[in-house]
């Protein structure tokens, strides 16, 4: 049997972990919001169309990491990490095979939501999508040792 505590740790720091979660989610995780900017700027060269685009997702970042740095502390700081990035996943797959854009009204449905309407919303396609982010989840669960000096 595999002992997890003996594989080797990668140490990285909590902000370090605030910002790779952000860029990864802005990245990866936005497909939508991507294509949607990208139909914005159709009338512009493809110069000032990544201009653009590196702006945006510039401050897309910036913005997520500074909610996370408010919301990953030391002790919650993995389970929260985990929670965030698997629940980007799911928004990102329904946003793209639903058109579902996610706020406050959307958020209420799925509270809202009981044990037989979300039963027929996990899909082999679903499933698929959260497999696709393996490596990442195992990466944070077995692999991540987080420094607790600079997260106070």
């Amino acid at each position: 049997m595999l002992k997890f505590s003996k594989l080797p740790k990668i140490e990285l720091g909590g902000y370090w972990l605030a910002i790779f979660l952000a860029t990864y989610i802005t990245v990866f995780l936005n497909d939508q919001l991507w294509f949607s900017l990208l139909k914005t700027q159709t009338s512009f060269s493809a110069s000032v169309r990544w201009q653009f685009i590196w702006v945006i997702g510039i401050a897309l970042v910036a913005a997520q990491s500074i909610v996370f740095l408010f919301l990953l502390w030391s002790r919650i700081l993995k389970p929260l990490s985990l929670l965030i990035l698997l629940s980007a996943i799911g928004a990102n797959y329904f946003a793209n095979n639903y058109g579902v854009h996610f706020d406050s009204s959307m958020l209420r449905n799925i509270f809202a939501t009981n044990f037989l309407e979300a039963k027929e919303l996990i899909t082999t396609s679903l499933i698929i999508e959260y497999l696709k982010h393996l490596p990442l989840i195992l990466f944070i669960t077995l692999f991540l040792n987080v420094l607790k000096k600079n997260l106070k």
